[in-house]
């Protein structure tokens, strides 16, 4: 898949905002160093996480080998992030209760940390390595459930569940009056009471239970991102086995779902906010709903500022509609008026995934689905030559290729941030769905298609 490089990458879930603090506390140490030769880290940025924003703190730009150190008097207590590479956002977490922080970190695996100094943090890694651990068990336990449902794994599971809720209760227990208490609460996984016999029961039980354990709002919990964490995996990690307006209806329901527990205003104003920031660019239905959910906020938290600037700057997105005016006038393509489906994708001929993606999905088409839907292939190009070798083979689709000023144009008016880009639309050309996945293109023309 390859970066379509006029696209600007977009920051979803951090504003800036300058923090000054009081100096009437001692100031605490927070030393961070890479344990990796192969990648020496150059500078560092320190941000504070409240609901479901990142806010600047402070930044080094020149890093020693012996690591990076901020020394800080009065910050807050809460959770920090410390970015170091663009590529890991929001690179690594800890929790700040006035102790000194030092924490060994390897670049290139965010989840290899070793907590030297700092209490607090060495329990909460030492719980979040044990709950992957116990994730990892789990799938293991559902996997051999499946190939054979034998009640002596359901045995062994009961013991296995009984074992992790003594351990995360009894940290609970040892903790109780810190802030560590509410950041391993807010960790714990409730689950299954036994193995399922598939994974739609695992699902159900998931949406039913998933927040059992959480409270949506614990205050203390604000100066984190760990309850806008879990409410993410809750919308995005447990599967939706379907497409359009299906998926939108699945969506809002799960978000009808936190909505309704989530009464603690700070919170629910800046989950509502970078909500609509990410469905913008995903589902217009689910945009309008989480829009009907931040004007209905009291006076002075609802901005109309945000809501006209975020309306403005809409997407082509599931549901709304594909403007193919545009990509006519643009291309000289001619769509067929009667086609039920159309699929447009969006390519470069010199992305190597395009290379080899592309005539793969042009043999599933013809295979699958001739006769059944119009295909319309724009090649983004810098190389024309090259895309009219690499498009003859694709007698029944409709090619054309735009270059130059018009390739950038065409990729931000239909935001084509990777190539591939798909586009399934309808008669009336309203987006079905859009995906940079070939392999989900391949379950959506299923879905849409074999339903006919």
């Amino acid at each position: 898949m390859k970066h379509h490089k006029h696209i600007p990458v977009i920051p979803l879930f951090f504003s800036v905002l300058f923090l000054f603090f009081s100096q009437r506390y001692a100031a605490q140490q927070l030393h961070f160093q890479s344990t990796s030769h192969y990648y020496p880290v150059k500078w560092m940025i320190l941000q504070k996480l409240e609901g479901a924003e990142m806010f600047y703190v402070m930044a080094l730009d020149s890093i020693p080998p012996e690591g990076g150190k901020f020394i800080a008097g009065g910050l807050p207590h809460g959770e920090y992030a410390l970015q170091y590479d663009t590529q890991h956002l929001p690179g690594i977490r800890f929790i700040h209760t006035g102790e000194d922080v030092d924490i060994k970190f390897n670049p290139q695996n965010p989840l290899q940390i070793e907590v030297v100094q700092s209490k607090t943090n060495r329990i909460y890694y030492d719980y979040l390595l044990h709950s992957r651990q116990v994730i990892r068990k789990l799938i293991d336990f559902k996997r051999e459930y499946e190939k054979n449902a034998d009640p002596g794994l359901q045995t062994k599971y009961l013991e296995f569940k009984a074992e992790y809720d003594r351990h995360t209760d009894s940290i609970l227990k040892a903790h109780q009056d810190e802030m560590l208490w509410h950041f391993i609460k807010a960790r714990k996984r409730v689950l299954p009471d036994s193995l399922k016999k598939s994974r739609k029961e695992y699902v159900d039980y998931a949406l039913q239970h998933y927040f059992d354990e959480i409270d949506l709002n614990d205050t203390v919990l604000y100066h984190s991102n760990v309850l806008f964490d879990r409410v993410q995996e809750y919308l995005f990690k447990i599967p939706i086995h379907g497409y359009g307006k299906e998926k939108s209806d699945a969506y809002i329901r799960r978000l009808k779902t936190v909505f309704d527990r989530l009464q603690y205003l700070p919170t629910r104003t800046s989950f509502l906010k970078t909500l609509l920031i990410m469905f913008a660019m995903e589902d217009d239905r689910v945009f309008d709903y989480l829009k009907k959910l931040y004007q209905s906020l009291p006076p002075g938290l609802n901005q109309n500022e945000f809501i006209e600037q975020i309306s403005k700057n809409r997407f082509p997105v599931r549901g709304r509609k594909f403007d193919k005016t545009y990509l006519s006038n643009s291309t000289g393509i001619k769509f067929d008026p009667d086609a039920n489906y159309t699929l447009i994708i969006f390519y470069s001929s010199d992305c190597p995934h395009c290379r080899k993606q592309i005539p793969m999905v042009y043999q599933m088409i013809n295979e699958k689905y001739t006769g059944k839907l119009q295909v319309v292939a724009i090649g983004l190009e810098e190389n024309p030559e090259q895309w009219k070798a690499f498009s003859k083979p694709f007698k029944n689709w409709k090619n054309a290729y735009v270059t130059g000023q018009k390739n950038t144009e065409m990729a931000m008016k239909y935001f084509v941030e990777y190539t591939p880009t798909y586009f399934l639309v309808n008669k009336n050309f309203e987006i079905l769905e859009k995906t940079p996945e070939t392999k989900k293109i391949q379950s959506i023309l299923q879905y849409f298609l074999n339903h006919e």
